[in-house]
């Protein structure tokens, strides 16, 4: 659950559209064409959200057709954004 403390992040939100559809972390990392270990590394936020919203996009509609991706795709861009600026800076 999240709130204005604990808001959403790209692998809670890829967690939701694996289990809303049912889906096993294996089965879900081979429609998305992808090794289960890094699955679990996106939604356990050990391993930074794709640079591309296209992947992005293209996980999602793997893993649950029915799960809007915009909001993964936006918080995807605003933490590379985060990381942009922190570079950028230093």
């Amino acid at each position: 659950m999240s709130d204005i403390f604990n808001p959403p992040t790209f692998g809670t939100l890829l967690r939701k559209a694996r289990l809303e559809n049912a889906l096993t972390l294996r089965e879900a990392a081979k429609r998305a064409g992808m090794d289960a270990g890094n699955l679990s590394k996106y939604e356990n936020l050990r391993l930074a959200p794709p640079r591309s919203a296209i992947e992005i996009r293209r996980m999602f509609a793997r893993i649950n057709p029915k799960f809007s991706s915009q909001f993964a795709v936006d918080l995807a861009f605003s933490f590379h954004l985060g990381v942009f600026r922190k570079e950028f800076y230093e």
